[in-house]
C-alpha cells in the first residue's frame, strides 16, 4: 500500500501541469479524481491478474522445493480454486484504489493556478499526537495481551503489533528528520558537499522520507520478528531436551505406522548389557472427548527412566486398564482431573471410555496433545499394522563419556537393519529438532524476501520522485559546477539514510514483537527468548546496500539531466 501510494504520489507529480490545464478549461474536482481512481483500477486489475499468474507459478516452485527439502508433495497438478482467484483480484485491486485515494484528492484539490506554479507535492504535515495515540492503544494491546487472563490473548498481541506498526507509520513524517540528521551526520565529513546535501535532502521531505522508510520498516520488521522467534523456538527445544531427556541415545525413524520402528527394536535394545532400558514411544489417531487427537503408547515405568515427567495429580506409573494421563495444560483447558472419564473412539476398539489416572508436567514436547495410554491397551485399540514405534529412547548403563561412545556401536549394530531408522545421540537429536524448524522457516523467509524486494522498489520510486521535483534544484547544482558522479552520490547516500531508517526501526519492532510473543508462548513450550545477532548484522548489512542498489537508476537519471532545460523547468 505504501509503494502504491508513492507510486500515484510520482504520477500526479509528473502530471500536475496537465492536471491544472484540465482543470483551467472547466474540469471539476470531482472529474479530475474520478480520472485518477479509474487509472487506479485499471492499474489495479492488470497488476492482479499478473499476480495472480505469478502466484500459480510460485505454488508450483514452492512444491518442488518441499520436495527437494524431504516432504512429499502432491503428485497431481495444482489445483486453482475459483475462489483463490476472485479473491486475489478482489484484495488486489481494492487495495491499489484504497492506496491512490489520497494521491487521487491532492491532484483534485491543488488550485488550477497554484498548480501551474512549481509547488511541491509533499505538502502535508503529520499529525502528531494521532500516531502518538495509535502506538498507545498499541502498545496497551500488547500489554494487555501478556498480563490479563485473556482467552485470546495471541489475537490482542496481533492487534497490538498491527496498531504499532501503524502508529510508527504516522508518526514518520515526525521522527523522519531527527532520524535523518543522526543517521546522516558523518555524511559531510566523509563526503563533504554531496553528503551534506544527501541528509538535507532527507530532512527537508520528512513524509516522503517516512513513506518510503515504513516501507521497509514493515519488511525489515517482520523479518526480524520471525528469526526471533525461531532462534528462540530453537533454543527452547534445544533447552528443554536438555532438562527432559535422561536417555543417552535416540533410535528414531522417517516412517510413519507399518514403515516405523518394529516393537522387536526396542526389546532387543533393552537386551544389550550396555543398556539400562529404551522405551519404545507408539503413536495412532483416534477421537478423544470429542477431537481428533494422537495417542501414544508407553510403558510408564520405562518411560520416567528416559524423560523427565512431573506428577500433578496421581502417578503416572501406575496406568492401567483403560486409563490416561494427560498434561496439566490439557487438564485445564479441559476442566478435567483424577477420575474424570473421557469418550473415545478407535479404529480398532470402536467407542470407549477412557479414564484420566494422571495428570503430569514436562517440558519435553510430546507429539501431539499428550495424551499417554499404556501398552497394552494401544494393543486393545489399534490394528496389528500400528503396532509400531516412532522412536526409542535408550538410558545406558555407563553413562560417562566414555561409555557413551563405547555403546554405539552396539545399538547401531540392531538399529542398522531396519531401513529408515537412525541412531542418534542427544547433540544430533537436538540438530535434527531444530532442523525440522529450519526447513519450515525456509518457506517463511522465501515469502518474506519478496516483501523485502517490494520495499526496495518503493525506494526506487520515492527516490525518482525526489529527482523530479528537484529537477530545477539539480540542473542549477550542476550550473554552479557540481559534477554528475557528486549527482549520483548525492541521491545514494540519500537513499542510504531512508534505508537505515526503515532497517533500524523495523529492527527495534521486530525486536520488541518477537519478545512479546516469546512472553506469550512460555506455556506452549517457548521459554527462551534468543536473538540471532549475526543474523540481524547481517540484515542492516543488506539494507544499507540494497539502498545503494536501489539508488542506482534514480541516481543515473539524475546526473543525465540537460542542464539547460532542468534550469528552464517552472
Amino acid at each position: 500500500s505504501f509503494i502504491i501510494y508513492n507510486t500515484f504520489s510520482i504520477i500526479v507529480a509528473q502530471r500536475t501541469r496537465e492536471l491544472a490545464l484540465v482543470r483551467a478549461i472547466g474540469a471539476s474536482r470531482g472529474q479530475v479524481l474520478r480520472s485518477v481512481l479509474l487509472e487506479a483500477l485499471l492499474v489495479g486489475l492488470v497488476a492482479s491478474l499478473v499476480g495472480v499468474g505469478a502466484g500459480i507459478l510460485l505454488a508450483i516452485g514452492l512444491n518442488e522445493l518441499l520436495r527437494s527439502i524431504g516432504f512429499a508433495g502432491p503428485e497431481t497438478p495444482i489445483i486453482v480454486p475459483p475462489v483463490a482467484v476472485v479473491s486475489s483480484l478482489l484484495v488486489g485491486t481494492g487495495i491499489t484504489l484504497v492506496a491512490a485515494v489520497f494521491p487521487a484528492r491532492k491532484a483534485a484539490t491543488v488550485p488550477p493556478v497554484a498548480a501551474m506554479r512549481d509547488v511541491a507535492v509533499d505538502t502535508s504535515s503529520a499529525s502528531r499526537a494521532r500516531g502518538l495515540a495509535i502506538v498507545v492503544l498499541g502498545g496497551a494491546l500488547l500489554y494487555a495481551g501478556l498480563t490479563a487472563e485473556l482467552d485470546n490473548d495471541l489475537q490482542v498481541l496481533g492487534a497490538g503489533a498491527a496498531a504499532v506498526f501503524v502508529g510508527f507509520a504516522v508518526l514518520g513524517p515526525v521522527t523522519a528528520p531527527p532520524l535523518s540528521r543522526f543517521l546522516g551526520w558523518p555524511l559531510p565529513r566523509l563526503r563533504g558537499v554531496t553528503g551534506r546535501l544527501a541528509r538535507e535532502n532527507a530532512v527537508r521531505s520528512p513524509r516522503r522520507t517516512a513513506s518510503t522508510a515504513s516501507a521497509l520498516m514493515i519488511g525489515v520488521g517482520l523479518v526480524v520478528f520471525i528469526a526471533v522467534i525461531a532462534d528462540s523456538l530453537k533454543a527452547s527445544t534445544t533447552d528443554a531436551i536438555d532438562a527432559s531427556v535422561r536417555g543417552q541415545y535416540v533410535v528414531t525413524t522417517e516412517g510413519f505406522g507399518p514403515t516405523a520402528l518394529p516393537v522387536s527394536v526396542a526389546e532387543d535394545l533393552s537386551a544389550l548389557p550396555e543398556v539400562e532400558v529404551a522405551a519404545g514411544f507408539r503413536a495412532g489417531f483416534g477421537t478423544v472427548d470429542g477431537d481428533a487427537q494422537v495417542v501414544l503408547a508407553v510403558d510408564p515405568e520405562e518411560l520416567v527412566q528416559v524423560i523427565d515427567f512431573t506428577d500433578v495429580e496421581g502417578r503416572l506409573v501406575d496406568l492401567e486398564g483403560n486409563g490416561v494421563a494427560i498434561s496439566a495444560d490439557q487438564a485445564e483447558e479441559r476442566g478435567l482431573g483424577v477420575g474424570s472419564t473421557l469418550p473415545a473412539s478407535f479404529l480398532l476398539g470402536g467407542d470407549t471410555t477412557l479414564e484420566v489416572q494422571a495428570v503430569y508436567e514436562t517440558r519435553f514436547d510430546l507429539q501431539g496433545a499428550g495424551w499417554l495410554i499404556s501398552q497394552e491397551l494401544y494393543e486393545s485399540l489399534f490394528p496389528p499394522q500400528q503396532q509400531t514405534d516412532q522412536a526409542v529412547y535408550v538410558a545406558l548403563v555407563d553413562q560417562s563419556p566414555e561409555g557413551i561412545a563405547a555403546a554405539r556401536p552396539a545399538l547401531e549394530a540392531v538399529v542398522d537393519p531396519v531401513t529408515g531408522a537412525e541412531v542418534q545421540d542427544l547433540t544430533e537429536f537436538k540438530q535434527a529438532q531444530t532442523d525440522q524448524a529450519d526447513q519450515f522457516l525456509l518457506i517463511v523467509y522465501v515469502l518474506l524476501a519478496l516483501a523485502l524486494v517490494i520495499a526496495v522498489v518503493g525506494v526506487v520510486n520515492t527516490l525518482l520522485l525526489s529527482v523530479y521535483e528537484r529537477t530545477r534544484e539539480l540542473g542549477l547544482l550542476r550550473a554552479v559546477g557540481m559534477s554528475r558522479r557528486q549527482v549520483r552520490a548525492s541521491v545514494r547516500w540519500e537513499s542510504v539514510i531512508i534505508s537505515l531508517i526503515g532497517t533500524l526501526t523495523g529492527l527495534g519492532i521486530g525486536l520488541v514483537f518477537g519478545w512479546a510473543l516469546v512472553q506469550a508462548l512460555v506455556d506452549d513450550g517457548i521459554t527462551v527468548f534468543a536473538v540471532p545477532v549475526g543474523q540481524l548484522v547481517v540484515m542492516v548489512a543488506v539494507a544499507a546496500l540494497a539502498g545503494v542498489g536501489a539508488a542506482l537508476y534514480p541516481a543515473s537519471r539524475a546526473a543525465r539531466l540537460d542542464v539547460l532545460t532542468a534550469i528552464a523547468t517552472e
